[in-house]
């Protein structure tokens, strides 16, 4: 009987913290994938040696739209070579899957606090320590990253794009678009952003299980 009632128990944890992070993850991508970042980003960069400041603010406009799925190839396709252009079509269909993962851990997640609401005190056990086993998974990204950014954003690359299509010279009009300092700014926001909301539902979530025991 036991043996029955745990294995619920672990599906339900394995379910409900894997929606927990897909969601986080999903959402701070979706976040800075907009025109707002592109702003604030290129502020900060240094000057592009063939690009003006405004052309190279358009044309990121265009290729963000174009991966967003808003815009059809051939507002691009002119400015671009067909490696890049390649690439740019596996970014969209990148997109389009952390969407879709977006949606799935939302419904999966709001289906989990509906219909288990009589379940609360447990539900929020799970959450307080998935929160706490993310946390210390993410200080160790951000420490690692920080120190070898170049390693992990290769083999993030040869994982989630193995057709080699990613690879570009210094000339490439994306190279020139996107430098490595725009996408370590990146990868270090979105960390930096899970960190913060992490500390914030860890500590709800600690509260809400203290005041429950009560």
């Amino acid at each position: 009987m036991r043996y029955n009632y745990l294995i619920p128990r672990v599906v339900f944890s394995i379910l409900l913290a894997s929606s927990f992070f897909i969601l986080l993850i999903t959402g701070n991508v979706l976040i800075l994938i907009n025109e707002w970042y592109l702003r604030w980003e290129y502020s900060r960069l240094e000057p592009n040696q063939r690009l003006e400041p405004e052309e190279r603010l358009k044309l990121s406009k265009r290729i963000l739209r174009f991966i967003k799925g808003q815009v059809e190839l051939r507002e691009i396709e002119g400015e671009l070579n067909q490696r890049e252009i390649r690439h740019l079509r596996d970014v969209r269909d990148l997109v389009h899957k952390i969407k879709i993962l977006n949606y799935l851990a939302l419904l999966t997640l709001s289906m989990i606090l509906i219909f288990n609401k009589k379940r609360m005190n447990f539900v929020m056990s799970i959450i307080s320590i998935s929160s706490g086993i993310f946390l210390l998974f993410l200080s160790i990204s951000l420490f690692l990253i920080s120190l070898k950014f170049d390693y992990f954003f290769i083999k993030f690359h040869e994982l989630v794009f193995p057709g080699g299509f990613w690879w570009f010279g210094e000339e490439d009009t994306l190279i020139q678009l996107y430098p490595e300092k725009f996408w370590k700014d990146f990868t270090l926001i979105i960390i930096s952003s899970l960190l913060v909301e992490n500390i914030f539902i860890f500590t709800i979530s600690l509260l809400t299980n203290r005041r429950n025991l009560k």
